[in-house]
């Protein structure tokens, strides 16, 4: 009776509510255990082949953000070179308290943080964002790291050490203690064997020219 009432609270609630408190969509696939993992409508997003069905073998890609609630065997995780910084004008919703999702409109506030032509005035109030956008960041890689069902591909950029811009590579290595060895992972003081390869600097002539003429036809 307490599972009802509680998810009966949770789909009336504002979606939009719900969203800036990290909960996403409404259905039992986006509920963390009890999302299906073969089938639905998530099985219909697969890449489709000849005869309409889905192929076993294709490569599908998405966004983090849309990875959310989904699994598959491998997963290559991208794009952790990615800058995390909040950006003016900034709007979005604020909240007092999460306890009661059946009372979120009453104590939820817009909040908008406008551009500024003085940069002192935009420090001020990128200093008090940063931190939100950090979080958000770290939901994000939670959410990147734990797709995978067999396999995990993880890119190491680790050209990015002693910078001193904030990105999700810097998150993962600082805030999580993992760190690159020849042929292990360590995440604090627990090492996990790992292969790693390291990519080369310039992709292969014959890649690059089939790059180049896929965007002059594109064009």
């Amino acid at each position: 009776m307490r599972l009802l009432a509680e998810s009966g609270e949770f789909m009336d609630a504002n979606r939009e509510a719900l969203a800036y408190g990290g909960f996403h969509g409404g259905g039992v696939a986006d509920v963390p255990g009890l999302a299906p993992r073969r089938g639905g409508a998530q099985g219909r997003r697969q890449a489709a082949g000849a005869k309409g069905a889905p192929m076993k073998d294709a490569i599908e890609l998405a966004t983090w953000h849309a990875s959310k609630g989904r699994e598959w065997p491998v997963v290559a995780v991208c794009g952790v070179e990615k800058s995390v910084e909040a950006k003016l004008p900034d709007m979005g919703l604020g909240y007092r308290s999460f306890e009661d999702l059946s009372a979120l409109l009453a104590v939820a506030r817009i909040e908008y943080a406008p551009a500024f032509a003085a940069p002192e005035t935009e420090e001020k109030f990128l200093e008090e964002l940063n931190p939100v956008a950090r979080t958000e960041a770290r939901r994000l890689l939670y959410v990147a790291l734990t797709r995978a069902r067999d396999k995990l591909l993880l890119e190491w950029p680790g050209y990015l050490a002693g910078k001193d811009k904030a990105n999700c590579w810097s998150i993962l290595t600082e805030e999580c203690q993992v760190s690159l060895g020849k042929d292990a992972l360590s995440v604090g003081a627990k090492k996990l064997p790992c292969a790693v390869v390291t990519g080369g600097t310039e992709l292969p002539r014959s890649s690059s020219s089939v790059w180049h003429r896929r965007r002059r036809s594109c064009r």
